[in-house]
């Protein structure tokens, strides 16, 4: 089971930002409590410094001397130094003090203050932060209310350590319980608020859990609006009245959210001239439309705003297009579609005029400059390109990133041998890695496979344990009973795979005794295509999609009422384009801006959407999973089947 990472019913997992972490280890909240988490039994210390780390070499001298005539307040001493240590980042130092510490006798409360500064020692000298999250006890009410508050400091530390934001957000919650001082509730209160604002945007981070408490959903609902850039003004008028109605009172009143509605505030313009370059002929026609659909969905719903021309990217080359565009006093570009024209842009001299590119290119900048330069063009590069694209690369990042938050860090992937399917497999491969994981086998398969078997066996090393049976037999002189093993060291299969393959697969890993891995997918094993019947062998099965696909609430509806009523057939059968071309105009404002503050996002149809530093547009999707037959909603901390 997943939740068994968390040592208590009471924990609420969470992720972590490196930076934010090392600060958070640092003591800035254990340093919150009301005072040091351990006292003397029996002797009161004599005056100390009140510098953190020159106060702890005193407290540590204080208990040699008291060793010999009390033992036990000669450790609860040592304790007190060790927190002071931790919250000042003094790694080295804590770590000879808690060896000091760890063959003495403790009570239960002090060995659960003890458990918490090791994990604490261990996230602040960078080592793996699942290890020290396993290692921390749970608050027990008999326990004082400073270790109590020091070990949800810790266990807050370790979730955002390993990715889950929202939990993290809980356990700080949970944490003002312990602490007995305004002073001491605020400070509290101040780092839950900067861990939202700077957590990182991928993956998920600002999604609520289905088990956090009212008072952590409005937290990071808070967040969402603190931090999307609002194109309209009644829209975020909206969403301050859904969020005084649904959480008020709220201990983030009045100060957070005065400071919540500062930044929020930002505004941005929508152009009033676009050029949409797309295919309106070839082989590209028909997902086009799609795109231009979605589009012009969204024009309608906002009330017509930028006069829109469309062009067509198969009738003239992108240059000459471009300079049309221009010329009739487009604002912004947003196309084209074809990854090869993409390239094409990239090489002219934009002069500063804003694009979207509706594809994203991996040729490096300065090979697209070079080869310009070759062809005769002084292009000016990067400024005014964005790079828009539903890659299937971003999808397996985040089903790496929330793997391994859940401990789950040893894959095998199965993949289609085709270019999305190489890239996709590539950059999960990748990204495990860069997070610690490993991927230990990997399969690809031509389209038309239906039976997995032999990849199966292969990467669950079947044969070498039909190989371990064979040389018993040999050595024994007769057949002992056998049932083959799978190797024990993978944690979860990863197969970016359409439905169909979806429904060999899964059955194929139980019958060859891998039915308790956890399945992951990406959006491309939901096509909708099949009944709920036929999908009963893909039940348990997790992926991440659009929220126009999985989100069943209202908040799409405004746009999904107009698509079903004016191109109902295609809608159905392309919906992840429709909502690519809805969020491009909706992403208007911001390329037109140029420079947009990495801390905002655009909650939108294909995800909460955000600029990366290389100026690509960074997708953070909904999970789902398949239920009786049918894909629904999920949260990632769910239990996999």
């Amino acid at each position: 089971m997943i939740t068994a990472l968390y040592p208590s019913a009471l924990r609420r997992p969470t992720p972590t930002l490196s930076l934010l972490v090392l600060a958070l280890a640092g003591g800035v909240l254990a340093g919150c409590a009301s005072g040091p988490a351990a006292q003397p039994a029996t002797q009161s210390p004599t005056a100390v410094p009140s510098n953190g780390t020159a106060r702890a070499d005193a407290l540590l001298a204080q208990a040699a001397n008291t060793q010999s005539s009390d033992p036990a307040a000669a450790a609860k001493l040592r304790l007190q130094a060790a927190a002071l240590y931790a919250d000042n980042s003094a790694w080295p130092a804590l770590q000879r003090t808690l060896g000091l510490l760890s063959k003495t006798e403790l009570e239960a409360p002090d060995r659960a203050l003890r458990k918490a500064l090791r994990a604490q020692l261990r996230l602040g000298q960078g080592r793996d932060p699942l290890k020290a999250l396993d290692g921390i006890p749970a608050p027990q009410a008999d326990f004082p209310p400073a270790t109590n508050a020091r070990i949800q400091a810790a266990y807050a530390q370790a979730l955002l350590a390993v990715g889950d934001v929202a939990a993290a957000v809980g356990a700080l919650v949970e944490r003002e319980n312990y602490l007995p001082t305004p002073r001491a509730r605020e400070a509290n209160r101040e780092q839950l608020w900067a861990m939202l604002l700077e957590a990182p945007l991928g993956g998920g981070a600002l999604q609520a859990r289905d088990d956090s408490s009212p008072t952590a959903l409005g937290w990071i609902a808070l967040a969402r609006i603190a931090r999307s850039a609002w194109i309209d003004s009644t829209a975020l008028d909206s969403a301050w009245l859904d969020w005084q109605q649904q959480f008020a009172p709220h201990p983030a009143q009045p100060d957070f959210v005065n400071r919540a509605q500062q930044l929020a505030g930002r505004s941005v313009r929508m152009p009033q001239n676009v050029a949409l370059l797309l295919p309106q002929t070839g082989r590209l026609a028909t997902p086009a439309a799609a795109v231009r659909d979605g589009f012009m969905a969204a024009w309608l719903q906002a009330g017509g705003g930028p006069r829109v021309q469309v062009l067509d990217t198969e009738t003239a080359d992108i240059a000459t297009l471009v300079e049309r565009a221009r010329a009739a006093g487009a604002e912004v570009i947003v196309g084209p579609l074809r990854k090869d024209r993409v390239e094409q842009l990239m090489q002219l001299n934009l002069g500063g005029l804003p694009v979207l590119a509706l594809n994203r290119v991996e040729t490096s900048t300065q090979a697209l400059q070079d080869t310009a330069q070759s062809n005769g063009f002084r292009p000016l590069l990067g400024n005014s390109v964005f790079q828009f694209a539903l890659a299937p690369e971003d999808e397996a990042r985040q089903v790496a990133d929330t793997a391994v938050s859940q401990g789950l860090r040893r894959a095998i992937a199965l993949a289609p041998d085709n270019d999305a399917g190489r890239r996709t497999l590539d950059a999960f491969r990748i990204r495990m890695a860069e997070q610690g994981g490993q991927t230990v086998d990997a399969r690809l398969f031509e389209d038309d496979t239906k039976d997995f078997s032999d990849a199966i066996r292969a990467m669950l090393d079947l044969q070498a344990s039909r190989g371990r049976a064979r040389e018993i037999a040999k050595a024994l002189g007769e057949q002992p009973e056998f049932q083959p093993r799978r190797r024990s060291d993978v944690d979860f299969v990863f197969a970016p795979v359409r439905e169909a393959d979806a429904r060999q697969i899964k059955p194929q890993l139980k019958f060859h005794f891998a039915g308790d891995l956890p399945v992951y997918a990406t959006s491309r094993i939901n096509d909708g295509g099949r009944s709920p019947g036929s999908n009963a062998d893909i039940d348990g099965v997790r992926f991440v999609d659009s929220p126009w696909v999985l989100d069943d609430s209202n908040a799409l509806d405004a746009l999904r009422a107009p698509i079903a009523e004016y191109w109902p057939r295609r809608s159905e059968a392309m919906p992840r384009l429709y909502a690519f071309g809805i969020d491009a105009f909706r992403l208007l404002p911001l390329i037109q801006a140029g420079e947009v503050s990495g801390e905002q996002f655009i909650p939108a149809a294909s995800g909460d959407l955000f600029i990366r530093s290389d100026r690509t547009i960074g997708r953070s999707l909904l999970w789902g999973v398949f239920e009786n037959g049918e894909p629904t909603r999920a949260l990632p901390t769910d239990d996999a089947g």
